[in-house]
């Protein structure tokens, strides 16, 4: 018997079954039908089911069973009707399997595809050649890989028909099924696998999802919609939502609403052409109202779920704008390319756009005028240079209220009968008060000839109050950088009278004594003289002083050992010594203003130490030479000189650095408040401490690690 499937389409439901009739006889037509349990003898029909023994023809009667989506079963054009014995069909089985609304397989323990139905075609939209020989794994959800697998590779009774799995699978297309899948309770040799059937759940997957999501969802506003696009179900919150009533949209056609209730969108068409839910915003122009939409498809309709979100996007865009507005004012504010009036316009411009208000000005208040300092926009009366009487401004108010004035209507806030109303007709306004080193300078203020369609809201009011502080901050800086100049000045006219107005006349004395000493033998000349030297010191130093705390502008890496040598060679002591530590290293440091400080350290602690009896004693009677130690900090974060003289009273450590500060009858006091100038101009800190033989320390701390290097030979 032949056992060769044939398509479908060769005997149609409800014809006749084709049979031969006898011998040079017409082929002859009956209808013949096979019953179903004569099929499944011996397991589920594969090909093996329709060998020996033939199945015998069990009802002469035809039948169609397509109607109610039964299999029909058909049979070969060759089976043959013979009186004397049993009649013998062959069955398609291949137009059976491709009718199942199953997927049909043999799989074996690893994975491995033995057979495919015909129905993966239709179901998952593969040729079932192309999954034989492949690996069911690959195209299971990775989510849902584990449990496929322990399904197989494991004979529990997951799986089974009583347990089956539901897992996704990836359709030919892209997209994933959700199938729900079961498998022979034991392994079959003779099929070589597993026999598995699984069936299509997508769509009663996304209706336990639409279920689930309602239950989650009904505090939103809810719109049913049926798969005729009418209006099937509103609730309260979508009635509160949408401004109309249920009985007024319940039953309506979505596609011939009103535009002002959008409900019908191409995004809605897609959802129900393509079955998979979308998001999207609906924005109501009449109302300045955003919503956004999310509707779930399924094949009976649309579940649509509506959410006001017009004050979350209003704050989100304010949020942005703010960050944006603040980014600028930060720019602005650390560009040192920028003079302050560049700032001024930059400022001015960014707060005009991001409070949308085409006018803005900075102001300078006295007791009775109003002057614009900086103005952008075209208001004629707003501009650079203009003046008024205090009385016709807007900025008294908020003068007056010590605080931010914010106007958003300004004839529903009681100015239309103000002067300043009838000079400028300004609709809307908000300034904050600038004040400088504590008094008041004037203001910061923005301004439109409308009333504003909203109020202002906190972070546009804060915009304003932290420019009008930074601006304050930038007038502060500039007149104390004003002051400087001018005391830097008068600094300069000072050395410069010391260096030729005062020295000249000195020089002229000091010859004059000389000639006079050449003369005479008298002690006056020669306390004279010592006078002159006295005064000559005096100018060096304070010279030295109006040049220590000019700003550092040539830095670069100084080896310690050697500046301390020019340094040392210069004092030139004659009974006191210098070490020098090995690992002392480099510091980045003007060279010249380094050695003056170290110069100064020095001639300290020789003036202070080399003759001082407490040393002597501590140390013995032999003892009379001063050691002065350069050595690191502990932490390599700066420098430190140390003696072993007698010391500094605790009680006066906070006071040596201050101008003027000696206990030495022939001291200028400058010595020390130059080497805290030297130290500042490069920013670092210097203090006094005791050193570990009882003796000054002056620790100069860099704020950087002072870097090892060789040591210079002394």
């Amino acid at each position: 018997m032949c056992h060769t499937c044939r398509p479908p389409d060769r005997n149609r439901p409800g014809e006749a079954i084709g049979t031969t009739g006898h011998a040079g006889g017409a082929a002859i037509r009956q209808p013949e039908t096979i019953a179903i349990p004569a099929l499944v003898r011996g397991g589920w029909p594969f090909a093996r089911s329709v060998g020996s023994p033939e199945i015998p023809v069990t009802s002469p009667v035809a039948a169609d069973r397509s109607a109610n989506k039964d299999a029909v079963l058909y049979v070969s054009d060759n089976a043959t009707i013979d009186p004397g014995r049993p009649r013998s069909v062959v069955i398609d089985h291949e137009a059976l399997l491709a009718r199942s609304t199953d997927v049909l397989s043999v799989v074996d323990e690893n994975g491995l595809v033995r057979y495919q139905s015909p129905s993966v075609e239709r179901v998952l939209g593969y040729d079932p050649e192309a999954l034989v020989d492949t690996t069911l794994f690959d195209r299971v959800h990775p989510d849902d890989q584990d449990a496929v697998r322990d399904a197989f590779e494991n004979d529990g009774p997951l799986g089974t028909p009583s347990n089956p799995i539901e897992h996704r699978f990836r359709h030919a297309g892209g997209s994933w099924i959700w199938l729900e899948t079961s498998r022979s309770t034991e392994y079959d040799p003779k099929v070589g696998g597993y026999v598995t059937n699984s069936r299509d759940i997508t769509r009663r997957k996304r209706t336990e999802r639409e279920r689930e999501r309602l239950l989650d969802r009904m505090a939103d506003a809810f719109v049913g919609i049926d798969d005729d696009w009418r209006i099937t179900y509103l609730n309260a919150e979508a009635e509160r939502l949408l401004g109309v009533s249920s009985s007024a949209l319940v039953g309506g056609d979505v596609r011939t609403l009103d535009n002002d209730i959008p409900l019908f969108h191409d995004r809605c068409r897609e959802a129900m052409e393509t079955q998979d839910p979308v998001t999207f915003e609906i924005h109501l122009d009449d109302r300045d109202a955003t919503f956004e939409a999310r509707v779930f498809p399924s094949p009976t309709g649309l579940s649509v779920y509506l959410r006001d979100v017009t004050e979350a996007r209003r704050i989100k865009r304010e949020l942005k704008r703010t960050v944006g507005a603040l980014q600028e004012l930060y720019e602005t504010a650390a560009a040192t390319d920028l003079s302050l009036a560049e700032k001024q316009r930059r400022l001015l411009e960014t707060g005009r756009t991001h409070l949308d208000l085409p006018y803005g000005f900075i102001t300078r208040m006295t007791d009775d005028e109003q002057v614009i300092v900086d103005a952008v926009g075209d208001h004629e009366l707003l501009q650079p240079g203009s003046t008024c009487p205090i009385e016709q401004s807007y900025c008294r108010k908020t003068v007056e209220a010590e605080s931010l004035l914010a106007v958003q209507n300004a004839l529903t806030s009681g100015w239309e009968n103000d002067d300043a109303y009838d000079v400028f007709e300004l609709g809307s306004y908000i300034g904050a008060r600038i004040e400088v080193d504590g008094d008041l300078y004037g203001t910061f203020c923005f301004a439109a000839t409308v009333p504003r369609a909203r109020a202002f809201t906190d972070s546009e009011r804060r915009f304003v109050e932290l420019s009008a502080r930074w601006l304050a901050y930038e007038f502060e800086e500039r007149r104390y950088q004003n002051r400087l100049e001018r005391q830097n000045e008068r600094l300069d006219n000072f050395a410069s009278i010391l260096s030729h107005d005062l020295r000249n006349p000195l020089n002229v004395a000091q010859g004059r004594l000389s000639i006079a000493a050449e003369r005479y033998d008298d002690e006056s000349i020669a306390a004279a003289a010592s006078a002159l030297d006295r005064s000559f010191d005096i100018i060096d130093d304070v010279l030295a002083f109006s040049r220590a705390g000019a700003d550092v502008l040539d830095s670069e890496q100084v080896a310690l050992p050697t500046v301390a040598k020019r340094a040392w060679d210069i004092v030139d002591p004659d009974a006191a010594t210098l070490a020098v530590a090995p690992d002392v290293g480099t510091v980045t440091a003007d060279a010249t203003r380094l050695q003056q400080l170290l110069e100064n350290l020095l001639r300290n602690s020789v003036e202070h130490g080399s003759t001082d009896d407490r040393r002597a004693e501590r140390a013995g009677d032999t003892a009379d030479t001063l050691t002065i130690s350069l050595g690191r900090l502990d932490d390599d974060e700066g420098f430190y000189l140390a003696d072993d003289g007698p010391g500094i009273d605790p009680e006066r450590r906070d006071r040596i650095f201050e101008l003027g500060h000696t206990d030495a009858n022939a001291g200028s006091g400058l010595g020390l408040a130059i080497v805290r100038e030297i130290a500042d101009a490069h920013g670092w800190t210097v203090t006094a401490a005791e050193s570990d033989s009882g003796g000054a320390r002056f620790d100069i701390r860099t704020n950087a690690d002072v870097t090892p290097e060789s040591p210079v030979p002394q």
